[in-house]
């Protein structure tokens, strides 16, 4: 039998109950050192390194961390899985690289390349792609570079279809 012992009335008085949500200003889901997400059968753990430094921890931008817009297209890939059978998917700005992983670890594309034009998301995103044994590539590219250079493309294994 579990005996609990009644709070005084000091301790009730000092208690408080906090719920947890994640659009709440004390609980920013970028800051976390890792997320743990799951789209259809497929879960993976990304490494972040967001810095409140008013470029998210990286020289461009905000490449350091999940966002919403991620998360998003990740759960839209694994509802229409099929489409992806047989692509070759590039994605631009991959930051962290949670949707070329998730597009790889869902099955069926022929090929995925991730490229980002800020080193430390490049490295954030190999990284991430070894610890959840995701088969892409990880390559720093500008996205002007490709316009400027139809070359460039071609050097990360293109024509892509997605």
């Amino acid at each position: 039998a579990l005996a609990f012992a009644r709070p005084t009335a000091r301790r009730e008085s000092a208690m408080a109950l906090v719920l947890y949500d994640p659009a709440s200003p004390y609980c920013d889901p970028r800051t976390l050192p890792e997320r743990r997400l799951s789209f259809g059968d497929v879960e993976v753990v990304i490494e972040q390194a967001f810095a409140a430094d008013g470029r998210g921890g990286t020289e461009l931008g905000f490449g350091a961390a999940v966002y919403e817009a991620a998360i998003v297209l990740s759960d839209f890939l694994a509802i229409h899985r099929d489409e992806l059978r047989g692509k070759r998917v590039l994605e631009l700005g991959c930051g962290a690289g949670l949707v070329s992983i998730v597009c790889a670890k869902l099955g069926g594309a022929a090929a995925v390349v991730a490229t980002d034009g800020d080193a430390t998301s490049v490295a954030l995103a190999a990284a991430n792609a070894k610890r959840n044994q995701a088969a892409i590539r990880v390559e720093p590219l500008l996205w002007a570079d490709a316009a400027r250079d139809p070359a460039v493309l071609a050097r990360l294994g293109g024509p892509f279809d997605l």
